[in-house]
């Protein structure tokens, strides 16, 4: 559409030209600031009206200013008008950039006005130190190509760089690494201890996780042995494979071989610290059999057991071969945890382990049946008199509070359970209340089957609580 057409179309309508012109410009400036910039492009080509240069140029540096570097390419690309900014300008963002470390952003910058960073040579050096103590030479490589200032580091920042690398080594600290070797030619100085301990660590499970139970040190205790799906053996076989390379990787870079004696030595910790799915995981990298002092192994043999951690114990005997000599006032105290904590399966593990039976207080067992009230295991209370011959003697009160919840809560089974293990009935209070609550809450079957668990009869009050409910 040709702009003269457009300006008889609005003269006709009492627009003239100027204020045409005006809200064109106020159009474009609204598709600016929308984004719009398809919209712009599409207006100027139908109008044949040209966007101000003054306000594109304004535009140009307020996306400098704001780092809206795809905005800039954007608006170049939908009004055709080049930039011309200040020089001023473009250094101090360049040197912003670099003060707050964003130099990809200094890059971005320099590709888009062609305008080479001129910095302070201390204000480069002392970035490239930081690089360079982070581990980030990348970064670092970056700078120096846009600067064209040749990194000036002490060795004391560079040995302290290639710390940062190896501590990234699974990420990207190979490459960052290699960098810092080329850009300084110095050699690493790192201690064996410092590189045996980040090969421990990333083979490790990380530090902070903890294994909730044992159903969890069984699974990964047996992954080696028992991967049951492609996508199991899959994840294990690339994560051993990753490994084997990092212990390759470590030695090439630093010269630092994992010695057996390390290994060894870290075996002996994970034992002391309980780590065996940690053991077993390093075991599986280094191909290193384990060789740990029986003394060793017979102590935290004796501390499973008085902990009842049966399942851990017969882990560290497939993995040592040693069988465990437990004392028998370790084993009693192994039975007696395992009783407070609700392990019966556990105790008979014990008594399979050691074979020497189990030898249980009264007070133990009273506490035991206790605990297992609390947590509504009556099966365990079962066992538990089974195995000790030992009548539950659980206080009245505390079988009533059960018996309470029990009545609010349905949990008929429960109740006649606990009533048969402990030969304590409901108190009359209880089951009065029950059935004053199942009427207000309009569980009338509820109401009969309490009745004929307890053979209570309702009283007076509850039938008038019930005449109540029926008459409203």
């Amino acid at each position: 559409m040709e702009l003269d057409k457009i300006l008889d179309a609005a003269e006709s309508m009492g627009v003239g030209k100027e204020a045409l012109i005006e809200k064109v410009q106020e159009k474009y400036v609204n598709y600016i600031n929308e984004g719009q910039l398809r919209d712009l492009r599409n207006l100027q080509e139908l109008t044949g009206i040209k966007l101000s240069e003054d306000f594109v140029q304004q535009e140009y540096t307020d996306c400098v200013k704001e780092r809206k570097f795809e905005d800039f390419r954007n608006l170049q690309e939908a009004t055709g008008i080049k930039a011309e900014l200040s020089e001023d300008l473009v250094q101090q963002e360049y040197d912003d950039c670099v003060r707050k470390e964003d130099v990809w952003d200094l890059r971005s910058l320099q590709k888009m006005t062609g305008i080479k960073p001129k910095l302070s040579k201390d204000l480069v050096q002392q970035k490239y130190a930081a690089f360079v103590r982070q581990g980030n030479l990348n970064i670092l490589k970056i700078l120096q190509e846009a600067t064209g200032i040749k990194p000036e580091l002490s060795e004391d920042i560079v040995q302290k760089g290639y710390v940062s690398c190896v501590r990234h080594i699974k990420s990207e600290g190979v490459a960052e690494f290699e960098i810092l070797q080329e850009i300084t030619g110095i050699k690493p100085e790192l201690s064996e201890d410092f590189v045996h301990k980040i090969f421990f660590d990333s083979v490790e499970w990380p530090r902070g996780v903890s294994f909730e139970t044992e159903r969890e040190y069984e699974l990964f205790r047996n992954m080696r042995h028992n991967l049951t799906t492609p996508e199991i053996l899959y994840h294990y076989n690339s994560r051993l494979e990753t490994l084997f390379s990092l212990e390759n990787t470590l030695k090439r870079l630093t010269g630092i071989e994992i010695s057996k004696d390390a290994v060894q030595q870290r075996y002996a910790t994970l034992v002391r610290e309980e780590r065996l799915v940690d053991l077993e995981k390093l075991r599986s990298v280094t191909r290193v059999k384990p060789e740990l002092s029986e003394d060793l192994v017979q102590q935290k043999y004796a501390t499973l057991v008085r902990q009842g951690n049966l399942n851990i114990l017969k882990s560290l005997q497939e993995i040592t071969g040693i069988k465990p000599e437990i004392s028998e006032d370790a084993v009693q105290e192994g039975y007696a945890t395992c009783a407070r904590e609700g392990g019966l399966e556990r105790l008979e593990s014990l008594y399979q382990i050691t074979e020497i039976k189990p030898e249980l207080s009264e007070d133990v067992v009273k506490e035991s049946y206790d605990f297992y009230v609390r947590k509504d295991d009556i099966n365990c209370i079962r066992s538990l008199q089974e195995i000790t011959g030992i009548k539950p003697e659980i206080s009245e009160d505390a079988v009533q509070k059960r018996y309470e919840i029990y009545v609010m809560q349905h949990s008929f089974k429960l109740l006649k359970s606990l009533q048969e293990v402990t030969g304590i009935k409901p108190s009359e209070g209880i089951v009065q209340k029950g059935y004053v609550d199942y009427i207000k809450q309009d569980n009338l079957n509820k109401f009969e089957e309490l009745k004929e668990l307890t053979g209570i009869e309702p009283s007076k009050e509850v039938y008038q609580s019930l005449v109540d409910y029926l008459v409203k």
